[in-house]
């Protein structure tokens, strides 16, 4: 009787020990832990602000190249498209320019968003970035005016008469032989 006393005193003595040790390991793993998923949170929300920003401006040049809005119009498109992130875009982010490229007009649009981190971490990471898109479209004409320059018509050309073709006959196929039915085996119970 006395060594399983013995026995059960050392088991709870370890015990006591073991839980001391977990303890010790969650407070040194939790805060990292903690910092990687709201990391992994943080690159997710700045990279769905980046792809928002980018089809704002991207949105906006392709209604500048149609000749459907006023630069101010198309301000507020990028403004409005940009409304569903964290940190609001004004008219003031957003430039609107008419450019000539290889001779032909466009309009080029920038959309800048200025981000503020949910985790503030001085001397590794910075409290706030800008990320900017710039789309550059060429104008379209009006629709129902022809595209500017030269259309090449083709010219009528002769088209020779009816060709003497073969014809295909049906000839008669010779019919597959089936298969019999092979015998089930006595294991399977067919």
């Amino acid at each position: 009787m006395y060594p399983k006393r013995w026995l059960r005193r050392l088991r709870q003595k370890g015990d006591r020990g073991r839980k001391g040790q977990a303890v010790v390991e969650l407070a040194v793993l939790l805060p990292l832990f903690l910092v990687m998923i709201i990391g992994v949170v943080e690159v997710a929300d700045s990279m769905n602000g980046y792809v928002t920003v980018v089809d704002a401006a991207r949105d906006g040049a392709r209604l500048g190249s149609k000749n459907l809005a006023t630069d101010d119009q198309i301000k507020n498109l990028v403004v409005l498209e940009t409304n569903r992130l964290r940190n609001a875009t004004t008219t003031g982010d957003v430039t609107v320019t008419h450019p000539t490229v290889n001779g032909v007009a466009a309009v080029r649009v920038q959309a800048c968003n200025t981000r503020t981190l949910m985790l503030h971490v001085p001397l590794v990471m910075p409290n706030s970035f800008t990320m900017c898109s710039t789309t550059t479209m060429r104008m379209l004409p009006p629709s129902g005016t022809p595209a500017p320059g030269p259309t090449n018509t083709p010219a009528p050309t002769n088209t020779p008469g009816p060709t003497n073709t073969p014809t295909r006959t049906n000839t008669p196929v010779p019919p597959t032989p089936t298969r019999t039915p092979t015998p089930c085996p006595w294991w399977m119970h067919c």
